[in-house]
């Protein structure tokens, strides 16, 4: 029979102890604390990005903020012909652009789709990223100075299409 005595500590004590294991979008989802959050997401790190001593890419460095309005971005390989597309369209439009400055950042192939044309219309800024690596991604993003980024969907699964 299962044991259910004491739950909720045995739980945080096997989440504590595999934190390495765990991703960090992941353990947002579980019942774990602060503290071992940030240990899943320096774990991930430190694997993601192996020590280079003082020689972090200046992508990943923190910088001063000098954007007045909240930077937002969404970032999609389905802004073309594609539901997503079609229900997004109208969420990017309804942004207070007093408060934000709206950009759309599409990893996929442009397919010049009345749909692609309305999010370009709909959104401060649009930049096609299809040729790029995730690295440039990354520094284009750090560039713009985003403060909020949105992900319609994972790269990968979008690649799959």
């Amino acid at each position: 029979s299962c044991q259910w005595d004491n739950w909720d500590q045995r739980l945080h004590e096997v989440l504590s102890e595999r934190a390495r294991e765990i991703r960090p979008a992941s353990a947002l989802m579980l019942p774990t604390s602060h503290k071992t959050q940030l240990d899943c997401a320096t774990h991930w790190w430190n694997r993601s990005f192996p020590a280079t001593g003082s020689n972090v890419p200046s992508v990943f460095r923190k910088r001063t903020r000098h954007a007045s309005k909240i930077n937002l971005g969404y970032l999609s390989a389905s802004f073309g012909s594609h539901v997503v597309s079609q229900a997004i369209g109208e969420v990017v439009s309804l942004h207070d652009r007093s408060l934000f400055a709206v950009r759309a950042y599409s990893y996929g192939k442009p397919d010049n789709s009345p749909q692609l044309e309305r999010i370009k219309k709909s959104v401060d800024y649009f930049y096609g990223l299809h040729e790029m690596s995730d690295y440039q991604i990354a520094q284009i993003l750090y560039e713009h100075e985003i403060d909020i980024l949105i992900e319609i969907e994972k790269k990968r699964m979008a690649e799959n299409d």
